[in-house]
């Protein structure tokens, strides 16, 4: 399968999820730490309709709290208006709590070209926006130039020691300026992999270095700020590694720094927050 073609692109690229099954297995290693006694059920080749189906199932519902997991492919695309709304994402698999859900092969729906469609962050957008106000929702993102694509009001900054604040971010500013019609009311938290402006990096042994480091972030009764310090710290360690890889070392240049966003100023000294807001005991 191939990448979907940006307009006035005629060259086919091939797709490939190399920490993909690693990934898996991590994604599950970190819930069980944030959010113990997630129970797991899958779904088989699932395409954009199953996941569609399934978020309308959990919305229908009314679930009081949702923690979803997209790991997969991003691209950047543009539009007339220039506007941020510019990933595409070809997914591999969604964990979802209530129950936790996972779609283990690439979810897309062939176009009848060997590509796939995928979903756009408008559509993540408004996926997202159709839960009430009294859910809590928890996005994680492994993907390139996953970044703000819920569009979410706040970034959270980070301190070298530990300590943090909520800013708010251009693309929230940008939509209150449109009159953006889609936007999630429900409390939200979005952990995504990199900047807008990034790639995330995998490999067969490590899988996705984010997911990976998720996995390794044994105590998570820390403060936000302090957890996405760690979490950066380790994916750093995985792109020290790959840079000075002897035969296929990584760019030099390369880098992926994961972020936080959020609709909602979470406590910032708070430890455990997380965990909490996963829980939906908050």
């Amino acid at each position: 399968m191939n990448w979907p073609r940006p307009p006035g692109n005629e060259v086919d690229v091939p797709m490939t999820l190399r920490g993909a099954r690693k990934d898996r297995l991590h994604i599950l290693e970190f819930l069980r730490v944030v959010a113990p006694g997630f129970r797991a059920e899958l779904i088989d080749n699932a395409r954009r309709k199953d996941i569609r189906d399934r978020i309308e199932k959990l919305v229908d519902s009314c679930v009081s709290h949702l923690v979803a997991y997209f790991q997969g492919h991003g691209q950047e695309i543009g539009n007339h208006n220039n506007e941020d709304y510019s990933v595409r994402c070809t997914f591999i698999f969604v964990s979802i709590e209530a129950p936790l859900t996972q779609a283990p092969d690439i979810t897309g729906d062939p176009n009848g070209d060997g590509q796939l469609e995928s979903f756009t962050a408008e559509e993540l957008i408004e996926m997202f926006s159709a839960f009430s106000a009294r859910a809590t929702l928890v996005a994680i993102t492994d993907f390139c130039h996953s970044g703000n694509v819920y569009r979410m009001q706040f970034r959270l900054r980070v301190l070298n020691d530990g300590t943090g604040l909520w800013q708010e971010t251009r693309e929230w500013n940008d939509d209150s300026k449109l009159g953006q019609k889609n936007k999630i009311k429900a409390p939200m938290i979005h952990i995504a992999g990199s900047l807008r402006r990034q790639q995330v990096y995998e490999t067969d042994k490590r899988g996705g270095y984010f997911t990976n480091s998720l996995a390794h972030l044994k105590d998570v009764s820390v403060t936000l700020p302090r957890f996405l310090l760690n979490l950066r710290e380790l994916v750093n360690v995985h792109l020290t590694d790959a840079k000075a890889h002897a035969t296929n070392p990584l760019d030099a240049c390369a880098a992926q720094i994961p972020q936080i966003f959020s609709n909602r100023m979470w406590p910032l000294d708070d430890p455990g927050m997380l965990s909490r807001i996963c829980l939906g005991t908050i």
